[in-house]
């Protein structure tokens, strides 16, 4: 049987020696004597909020994909001490087939197995909390890329990762540019483009043309190419040089 191998601790449990390693050895000993492979093994430090655990929630993604049988923890602790997580996750794996192995199970119903119903109960809230933490995942690996989570503006196009210009969109902001460098007014500008002064003013202020997003109030380099290069951008709006060469 194909088999994923999950262990976790947090900073009390490296405390009292319950390390990575310990975990991991008795899962592998345990799976070289029943003939079980292991395809995966998924390996979190931290306290056990969901959001936190990248490795978990790897791990449901790829038990939804089908790449193992069962999941092999040493205890349902490792899971989550919180009984109405460790029961959505019991759910989620149920629900695709996988099955969760415990080695260090006690042969008593426990409070787990008294309050399983009730716990299902609490599946719709954390399938939304996964969902939430799946979309995260994606704007930080986005943004890490240099690629931004937003519509691109005009003279740009976006497919997933990919970004690349539209030369006569973008040709028309490089006239914006110069225009307001020759001119020194957003009205001149918006008059002679035939546009509303608020739309030439953003696209004036847009760090997009030059090769820079937006991202929780810091300005993040992109890994698009500009169209209008960047001390050209700077000198229409000087007060963002400290925040780009930060």
């Amino acid at each position: 049987m194909k088999v994923a191998a999950y262990v976790r601790v947090s900073t009390a449990d490296q405390a009292q020696g319950f390390s990575l390693e310990a975990q991991e050895e008795q899962i592998r000993n345990w799976c070289n004597e029943n003939g079980h492979e292991i395809v995966r093994v998924y390996r979190d430090s931290s306290s056990g909020k969901l959001l936190e655990r990248e490795a978990l929630l790897q791990m449901l993604d790829d038990a939804e994909k089908g790449l193992f049988e069962a999941v092999v923890v040493t205890e349902a602790d490792r899971i989550s001490r919180d009984l109405d997580l460790k029961g959505w996750i019991k759910v989620t794996l149920t629900r695709v087939g996988v099955q969760l192995v415990e080695l260090n199970k006690k042969d008593i119903q426990t409070p787990e197995d008294l309050l399983f119903n009730r716990l299902i109960e609490a599946f719709a809230e954390y399938e939304t909390l996964r969902r939430q933490a799946r979309i995260e995942r994606g704007k930080i690996k986005a943004v890490k890329k240099g690629i931004p989570i937003t519509r691109m503006p005009r003279g740009y196009r976006k497919k997933k990762d990919r970004i690349w210009i539209v030369e006569e969109e973008a040709e028309k902001i490089r006239q914006i540019f110069r225009d307001y460098l020759e001119l020194k007014s957003i009205r001149a500008v918006a008059r002679k483009h035939n546009m509303p002064r608020t739309t030439v003013k953003k696209v004036l202020r847009n760090p997009v043309y030059a090769g820079y997003f937006r991202y929780n109030g810091e300005l993040i380099k992109g890994s698009f190419e500009p169209i209008i290069d960047l001390e050209t951008f700077l000198t229409i709006n000087p007060e963002l040089r400290k925040k780009i060469q930060q």
